[in-house]
């Protein structure tokens, strides 16, 4: 797992600062966009979640990293797999909610 970890470190970071950019985005070229963590419509629920699932995704990266990093027992493992299952659900989800916020923003049916 560590191993893994090492090697992927990069790419999970430069990944979680395009989630962000693209969060950054959508945000402003919307005019359905109602404020940061507003539930205001649908848009806006929708990015609000998404700015929720980085943060937490982000925090989940740095708490892996920084205090599970290094030798570790059999229970760190187990927890730094859970952790990395959880952020796999995470990013799958934030894809799942920016292909909803462009449907929202286009116009385009959802059903």
């Amino acid at each position: 797992m560590d191993a893994i970890q090492k090697r992927h470190s990069v790419w999970v970071y430069v990944s979680l600062v395009g989630l962000v950019l693209t969060g950054l985005l959508q945000a402003n070229r919307s005019s359905a966009f109602l404020g940061l963590f507003s539930f205001g419509n649908a848009y806006s629920a929708a990015l609000t979640i998404k700015h929720i699932l980085v943060i937490a995704m982000i925090a989940i990266a740095l708490y892996r990293s920084l205090a599970l990093g290094g030798a570790s027992t059999p229970s760190q493992e187990k927890l730094k797999a859970a952790l990395m299952i959880l952020n796999i659900i995470f990013g799958v989800s934030i894809l799942l909610l920016s292909g909803f916020t462009v449907a929202l923003s286009s116009g385009m049916p959802l059903v």
